[in-house]
């Protein structure tokens, strides 16, 4: 039985981008994934020569590093599909990643003051509530 000295769950892109950069610095890891296929939800199956995202996800990264990362292993199998994604609320639609701007004007005045003051509520009451 081969030892290691890092398992781990998931081969998802948390934990690929783990193993890698595990084997990168000599470090033998094994990752354990319960599907027959690595990339979790983020993956994309193909169906009939069309792709289809698994999950809502999709790579996006303010970080350079972890993008020139994905760059390195993925090479030309890293492909950029334009697309635009929005959640369905209540008859409108709302920008995701979520903008201040657009949430705002579609909850409207009422809602948002209404939010906003649960939010400050919840706030002052977790700052004054007594330690267990």
């Amino acid at each position: 039985m081969e030892h290691y000295p890092v398992v781990i769950t998931g081969a998802g892109p948390a934990g690929l981008t783990a193993a890698y950069d595990l084997v990168k610095q000599g470090i033998k890891p094994i990752v354990l994934e319960k599907s027959n296929k690595v990339g979790g939800i983020a993956r994309t199956e193909v169906y009939k020569g069309y792709r289809f995202d698994i999950g809502g996800h999709r790579f996006y990264t303010k970080v350079e590093a972890a993008h020139q990362r994905w760059q390195e292993v993925l090479g030309q199998d890293f492909i950029k599909v334009p697309r635009m994604s929005r959640i369905y609320y209540q008859g409108k639609f709302y920008d995701y990643p979520l903008s201040i701007f657009n949430t705002l004007s579609n909850l409207g005045i009422i809602n948002s003051l209404v939010i906003l003051l649960s939010y400050f509520k919840a706030k002052i009451k977790a700052k004054w509530r007594p330690l267990d």
